[in-house]
């Protein structure tokens, strides 16, 4: 299979746009295959109130190289005094929903949808599948140092649109903001069953510590749920985003650890066809 080089996707083609209510799906459709393929999504992060799903687009050029139809998912944001989290959880789920819905017209499998985001991104991914109101469900997920517990400082007022002084740091929760979070933590809301899930964070993350993802590990197993967890030495926050504070030679090679996850699950063949 042909090599496909990192910095040549970078920049392309825009996606087809699909509007979904408050919601946009970008799509990049599966190349060379015959018949419905399974589909990869992704949910951009940026503390619920920033980021872009552009920052996706060069994900979806290479996992849809590789025969996944890609997505990636376009939500409101937290907005000071007006919108939160619950918003950004709304879009997220009727994006899915539509994917799973019109899967046929798609070309996608609809047994064979993986979710995947990095931080808070990967918080509305982690929802999906963890909370109550996520009725439609990804058969597999892949977290990028996600914010599972949303009761720990800076997250509850963060996505709960409280204001924040340019510079400052959030202001510490009140017990009612804490108990708000707690309602949407993947780690205090997940049940039984749960998709097989690859997580992924870097050990000197200065954002969201690694220590959520090994808690979340632990919780997940407990449910019987098929886990692995990657650690990755020397990796900071958004390791998995271009053009961001990774060198590219890590963001490739966490790329392609992703691939490799997904090849074992067999929604992929061969290696990782991704170089620098």
């Amino acid at each position: 299979m042909a090599v496909v080089s990192y910095r040549a996707i970078l920049d392309g083609a825009e996606p087809r746009r699909i509007p979904v209510g408050t919601a946009t799906l970008w799509h990049v459709p599966a190349a060379g295959v015959a018949g419905p393929a399974p589909a990869l999504v992704w949910i951009h992060g940026g503390a619920w109130r920033g980021g872009d799903a552009n920052v996706f687009w060069p994900h979806a050029r290479y996992f849809a190289s590789r025969g996944l139809a890609s997505f990636s998912i376009g939500y409101r944001r937290v907005a000071v005094g007006g919108t939160t989290v619950d918003a950004a959880l709304e879009d997220t789920r009727t994006a899915l929903a539509h994917l799973l819905d019109h899967a046929a017209a798609l070309g996608v499998d609809p047994t064979r949808v993986a979710v995947a985001g990095d931080s808070a991104g990967g918080h509305l991914a982690a929802c999906l599948a963890a909370l109550p109101a996520a009725t439609r469900h990804p058969a597999a997920l892949v977290l990028c140092n996600p914010i599972t517990d949303a009761t720990e400082d800076p997250w509850p007022a963060t996505a709960l649109g409280v204001a924040i002084p340019e510079g400052q740091p959030a202001p510490a929760a009140t017990p009612e903001q804490r108990r708000q979070a707690e309602g949407f933590s993947p780690i205090h809301r997940v049940q039984a069953p749960h998709p097989p899930t690859l997580l992924l964070h870097g050990d000197v993350d200065a954002i969201v510590p690694c220590a959520q993802s090994l808690r979340y590990a632990e919780r997940l197993r407990a449910l019987g749920t098929e886990v692995d967890l990657d650690i990755l030495p020397g990796a900071r926050h958004a390791f998995v985003v271009p053009r961001w504070k990774t060198p590219e030679e890590q963001v490739v090679d966490h790329w392609r650890r992703i691939d490799a996850w997904l090849a074992r699950r067999g929604w992929l063949t061969g290696p990782p066809t991704l170089v620098l």
